[in-house]
């Protein structure tokens, strides 16, 4: 069986590092298309740094890739701690500094 040719990745190397500290995804019914919005959290408030869209078959490969690489394996919904209303409040700030 012939081998599946890989294509060659151009870096660019004058993209920024930037810091994010929490996300919100959405996801569209019709198309599953999800949309990423990451964010920062300074002194000043709450800072989108950046957005992505992409397919969600797409967004599950890289998130087994993750997973994979950090050795994670994410916890059953129903048995997750995870602080109430944390993506609300984000939101919520979000809303404010848009207006």
């Amino acid at each position: 069986m012939p081998q599946k040719k890989v294509p060659k990745v151009t870096y660019n190397e004058s993209l920024p590092i930037i810091p994010v500290d929490d996300f919100l995804l959405s996801v569209r019914k019709k198309d599953r298309l999800c949309y990423l919005r990451f964010f920062v959290s300074l002194p000043e408030g709450v800072r989108e740094q950046a957005k992505f869209m992409i397919m969600e078959n797409d967004l599950r490969s890289m998130l087994d890739e993750l997973c994979d690489n950090l050795d994670h394996f994410p916890i059953p919904k129903k048995k997750r701690l995870i602080k109430k209303n944390t993506k609300e409040e984000l939101k919520q700030l979000l809303n404010k500094s848009e207006l």
